[in-house]
């Protein structure tokens, strides 16, 4: 579903209140979309994750279990939109789940930097950490790399880039307490000159 606002506060349904896109590929559901436009302005990608809980089988499964891939759809006018495509990103890291991406366009490689939450085999499923991924089409993608491990499970990490600084805000999901001795269910917020720096 759409909705467009002049303000940010007030929000006005679009297409009569009815669905624009509708998930036909992997579970059949999507949540978490993400919109970015191109550096040079003429094109639009939504990305999206892969889920659907109600009717599936339950969060458990679905962060051990889930979808390695992300929904994406392309879009000229953010009115009509390509077909949807399913693109797998995260098979390479055995990832039960993955979760919320967002992309930042690195315009010193001409990259968009995908990154998303993933609970992994290796440590059991333990806690969600942040991925990352490159690509320049929305197509194919680099490996997954380890973007954000923390000693808690790390997810929802959105970016913005002002004035010569990126600026990464993250939630921290797990614990009575995380390493930065605040509770959880925090956000925390990092800095950088950098789009993948320390």
């Amino acid at each position: 579903y759409f909705a467009s606002s002049q303000d940010g506060l007030n929000w006005d349904d679009l297409n009569n209140n009815k669905p624009v896109l509708t998930s036909t590929l992997g579970e059949k559901g999507v949540r978490d979309p993400f919109i970015i436009r191109s550096p040079e302005g003429d094109k639009f990608y939504l990305i999206a994750t892969d889920l659907k809980i109600n009717g599936g089988n339950g969060w458990t499964a679905a962060q051990e279990d889930g979808s390695q891939a992300l929904m994406v759809w392309e879009s000229t006018d953010l009115v009509n939109w390509s077909d949807q495509r399913m693109v797998e990103v995260s098979a390479d890291i055995d990832a039960g789940c993955t979760w919320a991406p967002e992309a930042t366009y690195d315009p010193t490689t001409g990259e968009y930097v995908v990154y998303w939450a993933s609970k992994v085999a290796s440590d059991g499923y333990a806690k969600q950490r942040l991925y990352y991924a490159k690509t320049r089409d929305f197509y194919t993608f680099t490996e997954p790399q380890v973007f954000i491990d923390t000693q808690q499970s790390s997810i929802d990490t959105t970016i913005i880039y002002e004035d010569g600084m990126y600026y990464r805000y993250t939630k921290n999901e797990g614990g009575s307490m995380n390493e930065f001795g605040a509770p959880s269910k925090t956000i925390y917020a990092q800095k950088s000159d950098r789009l993948l720096g320390g």
